[in-house]
């Protein structure tokens, strides 16, 4: 991936490269890029975790959270998921709406043809479940869709670009190459990057690096006007504007993963490990409303599986066998509640459109 970006740099004649095009590439490429890759990606012997590879609790609850707040809303049972990964949430989530004889659909969306494949066999047994490779394809064939968007860790990774003020000034960080190595450059920022900058009042100190995501207009604008009647679930890890100009986030929050360490010079060796940010919530939902949807709440995802009544699912422990499905289970609860794992930095955004989550 290095030497491609390098040749497409002189093919094009270009002396810099924006970092959301360099991101792009570097995961989303179809030949080169990490996330069409076929080795393992979550889980233990992958790089990153998530939540469903803590443990089925976390989809189990999910989908008992659908199945209710689908009868409150008066919507149907229909889940869109974005970002699916190998299928495994949406197996638990299919799994728990079957086992509760419910009338529902799912759909998954990947991009990576490697995900699809495993995703595909994974839900293999429920012809409810249908897996698509594009946000665009699905929307083509669910024309006025009225159910629930779901995601987990699909907005960190949207490639964003990046900024530094220094002395005053804001320039856009971007990719250029120095004795056949990628190194950092930067340029003056352009009009649509200082005016995004202002719309969404960033503020930060000389110095100070920082992402700007300017994919949320584009990814709001699609899920508003692919969404007809229902809600949006967005779960991922992100900061304020106020958590975002503390000192410790100078460097802003762009980083890789790789066999669960952290790369901080995501320049060497792009396309071998994910490349992820953090989300931008103040951003995302002011963006949102001014796509046409309404924020109802947002939680820490702790909290939010407390008030689902996750605590309700430990199992009594008489089994002194570690590796029980009991004794898993009450690790896997353990972790999202105390935050002994990643769980405790991720928040759960819920959005909606036309409809009132106010229970009769």
């Amino acid at each position: 991936m290095e030497k491609f970006i390098q040749n497409l740099m002189q093919e094009q004649n270009e002396t810099f490269m924006p970092f959301d095009t360099f991101i792009s590439y570097a995961l989303y490429h179809p030949v080169h890029g990490y996330y069409q890759k076929q080795r393992t990606k979550i889980g233990t012997k992958g790089d990153f975790y998530t939540s469903s590879h803590v443990g089925e609790i976390f989809g189990k609850l999910v989908a008992y959270y659908f199945d209710r707040v689908a009868r409150c809303a008066r919507l149907p049972l229909h889940i869109c998921e974005i970002g699916g990964g190998d299928g495994r949430f949406a197996r638990t989530v299919c799994e728990t709406l079957a086992n509760l004889k419910r009338d529902f659909k799912y759909d998954l969306i990947d991009i990576s043809t490697a995900n699809q494949r495993i995703a595909s066999e994974l839900v293999n047994d429920f012809q409810e479940c249908r897996v698509y490779d594009s946000l665009t394809a699905w929307g083509e064939e669910r024309v006025g869709f009225s159910g629930i968007f779901f995601s987990n860790e699909w907005l960190d990774a949207q490639p964003v670009k990046v900024v530094k003020k220094e002395q005053g000034v804001i320039y856009e960080i971007g990719i250029s190459v120095r004795d056949n190595k990628l190194i950092e450059a930067k340029r003056p920022a352009d009009e649509v990057i200082t005016k995004f900058l202002d719309d969404y009042e960033y503020k930060f100190k000389d110095g100070q690096k920082m992402e700007v995501p300017l994919y949320m207009s584009e990814q709001a604008s699609s899920l508003s006007s692919y969404l007809k009647k229902g809600i949006i679930v967005t779960v991922d890890y992100g900061y304020t504007h106020h958590e975002c100009s503390q000192p410790s986030r100078r460097n802003g929050s762009l980083r890789g993963y790789k066999s669960h360490q952290v790369i901080d010079n995501i320049l060497e060796k792009p396309g071998a490990y994910d490349i992820t940010h953090h989300v931008h919530w103040d951003t995302w939902e002011k963006i949102s409303e001014e796509k046409g949807l309404q924020s109802v709440s947002r939680t820490k995802q702790n909290e939010w599986l407390l008030q689902l009544g996750i605590l309700d699912h430990l199992k009594t422990n008489t089994n002194g066998d570690p590796f029980s499905c009991n004794q898993k289970q009450n690790r896997a609860i353990r972790s999202f509640v105390l935050g002994d794992q990643m769980t405790n930095s991720f928040d759960v955004c819920i959005q909606s459109k036309n409809v009132s989550l106010v229970c009769s």
